[in-house]
């Protein structure tokens, strides 16, 4: 288990040498960099291989995702959405190291072969107190999570539930549970299927109208008159088959 000074719950911070967590995060098959609060402040940062020496100072240290490495990053505010969100990603992926920094936001640490970030904002769940959309986001290859070290809007240390990276038995890279691209994707999908954005949320303009339907012979020209009936009178056929739709102001 940690034997670190910096500890990963709620521990006092005294005595923490981030040169010591990167040492042993390297040790454990990851690869960490230097942060100044949330963000890497150093050019290059992405292709470059830091040691515990780059570490001097107080730094939170972060672990870089991608070669194997992602994070499931639950960026939303709303407690409930939270549980539930997290209780199904347990509930198919058991045993996922998670973090915590600004609660109740939290993220999952796996190994995977997905290669880019994934990015999906959730419209049904609002923005957040900084008028930020709430969101799910996988990182991958070229980003980075902060693992240790204080969150710099609670001023908090940042949390692991049990288990976190540097335990030298189930914290390594290579003990990580895999989840692959396939299965993350099948995850953001029911995320985004609960808490996205609907199709009756959709402005009319912007749904599936009827289109011309060209059968390639002079049959095209019937269907073109049924097209152009359809669209010059909405009001006699959208409520049946849309009875969400709202009527939109077109502006001018």
């Amino acid at each position: 288990m940690t034997d670190l000074s910096f500890k990963t719950g709620n521990s006092d911070l005294a005595g923490f040498e981030p040169k010591d967590v990167a040492r042993r995060l390297i040790a454990n098959g990851y690869r960490p960099v230097p942060c100044a609060g949330k963000a890497v402040k150093i050019s290059g940062w992405t292709e470059t291989n830091f040691t515990e020496q780059d570490f001097a100072g107080r730094h939170n240290v972060g672990i870089k995702t991608g070669c194997g490495i992602a994070l499931i990053d639950i960026d939303v505010t709303d407690p409930d959405a939270v549980n539930v969100i997290t209780a199904e990603w347990q509930r198919r992926h058991p045993g996922t190291l998670q973090r915590t920094g600004k609660a109740p936001k939290t993220a999952f640490l796996v190994t995977s072969d997905l290669a880019r970030k994934i990015d999906v904002k959730l419209p049904a769940l609002g923005k957040d107190e900084k008028g930020n959309p709430q969101k799910v986001e996988v990182l991958a290859e070229g980003q980075q999570f902060i693992a240790y070290g204080i969150h710099p809007d609670t001023g908090d240390p940042y949390k692991w539930h049990g288990l976190d990276p540097l335990d030298t038995f189930l914290g390594t890279k290579d003990a990580l549970p895999v989840v692959t691209e396939v299965e993350i994707r099948a995850f953001v999908q029911w995320v985004q299927d609960a808490y996205g954005e609907k199709e009756s949320d959709r402005p009319l303009s912007e749904r599936a109208a009827p289109v011309l339907i060209d059968t390639g012979n002079t049959g095209s020209a019937f269907w073109r008159n049924v097209n152009d009936a359809a669209l010059t009178d909405l009001d006699a056929w959208v409520p049946a088959l849309l009875p969400a739709a709202k009527k939109q102001a077109t502006g001018g």
